[in-house]
């Protein structure tokens, strides 16, 4: 009965009317990728069309007149007409199905979609997700039901709404970002052949960056199609190694004996040190890490976040070797240095005005929090 009652029971009507918000957010995002995948694909036709310019001499009768009067008086330039010849090739298909654009990297490329997709059937699933949360309201549509895999439909009728959920998006993104990854890099293989060992530089790159984040299901997929098109022994180890991490972290037990079976004898420490890693073998694997570290052939990076030697980092051996690194100058994660006083093991914050020129610097994973002797001044945190 008090004055701000009245106001305060209005606005709690509003909020319990509301609709949900995180629903909303989370179709919007499904979306927003699935977009931002097109714009990658038009990327990828027009480059093709920019590197085979012959390729638009290929129209049908109906198509044979390219430009208008009026387009050619707009003109400066041939390299004019071919941008806008280009431009329209481009809108013509992104206008199309997803079955078009398949067909389009078949027939002028060579390329097959299905080769560059974690899990195709729900690929294809999610652009007919995009299609009915813009034009049906999120709700199952007839094209829906007909277009998607009948193990991904199973239980929905027409009319019924689609959930989509942070899992769901998590998926979907992660979908997206393989295939698009994998599509792009074959595309710039395809059209520039004598660049093809600095394409699988970069898919090495990718497929650790993202093992690194813990996203296995697309590690496996990447490292998988590293293995194929690796042009030596060497990179296909290395895309097998970061295989069997993802999927022992997706609990694959068959990796234990795939790892048993591999004969390292012959090949480098890094090689042998993997298999000693993935097999939890913690002594000698410690063993021969500190090895390669005394002999600079592994670097302070590799030993604070490979995830490659995770079954170490509980090691006592571990813990006593990290705490005796020093982080190298340039670190890319200077973010996370803290400052340690060489007299009374207290760790300083940077900006700290008891640091000296003699402190070392540490990295926070190098760190046990819980002993830990942090400075009162500058408070700094280890979680």
């Amino acid at each position: 009965m008090e004055e701000w009652g009245a106001e305060w029971m209005r606005h709690l009507h509003e909020a319990l009317r509301r609709p949900a918000r995180l629903p909303i957010l989370l179709q919007s995002t499904t979306v927003s990728a699935v977009s931002n995948f097109e714009v990658l694909l038009s990327r990828l036709v027009s480059q093709y069309y920019g590197a085979t310019p012959q390729a638009l001499e290929a129209v049908s009768r109906e198509k044979e007149k390219e430009f208008s009067l009026r387009d050619l008086k707009e003109m400066g330039s041939i390299a004019d007409a071919v941008d806008m010849a280009i431009a329209r090739r481009v809108d013509e298909l992104m206008f199309g199905s997803f079955a078009d654009w398949r067909r389009f990297f078949i027939d002028k490329m060579n390329l097959k979609f299905d080769d560059y997709a974690m899990d195709w059937d729900f690929l294809q699933e999610v652009f007919q997700r995009r299609h009915v949360i813009v034009h049906n309201g999120g709700h199952a549509s007839r094209r829906y039901l007909r277009n998607v895999a009948a193990k991904l439909s199973e239980g929905i009728a027409e009319g019924d709404a689609l959930e989509v959920d942070q899992d769901y998006v998590v998926r979907a993104t992660q979908e997206l970002l393989a295939f698009g990854f994998l599509l792009s890099t074959a595309v710039g293989a395809k059209l520039a052949k004598e660049e093809s060992e600095y394409f699988l530089t970069r898919l090495h790159r990718f497929t650790y960056r993202n093992l690194i984040k813990g996203r296995y299901e697309l590690v496996d997929k990447c490292a998988s199609h590293g293995e194929a098109i690796a042009r030596n022994m060497n990179d296909a180890l290395i895309f097998q190694v970061n295989r069997w991490i993802a999927r022992q972290r997706l609990s694959d037990a068959s990796v234990q004996s795939e790892v048993e079976q591999w004969d390292v004898r012959a090949l480098s420490p890094k090689f042998q040190l993997a298999k000693l890693c993935l097999l939890g073998e913690v002594e000698p694997a410690m063993s021969l890490l500190q090895s390669l570290y005394s002999a600079g052939e592994i670097g302070f990076e590799d030993i604070i976040e490979w995830p490659l030697l995770e079954p170490l980092r509980g090691s006592a051996a571990y813990v006593s070797m990290t705490r005796e690194m020093e982080v190298p100058e340039g670190w890319r994660h200077s973010d996370l240095i803290l400052y340690e006083n060489p007299k009374t093991g207290t760790l300083h914050l940077r900006k700290c005005s008891l640091v000296r020129s003699d402190f070392k610097k540490r990295a926070a994973d190098q760190l046990d929090i819980s002993a830990a002797n942090l400075c009162r001044r500058c408070k700094p945190a280890l979680s």
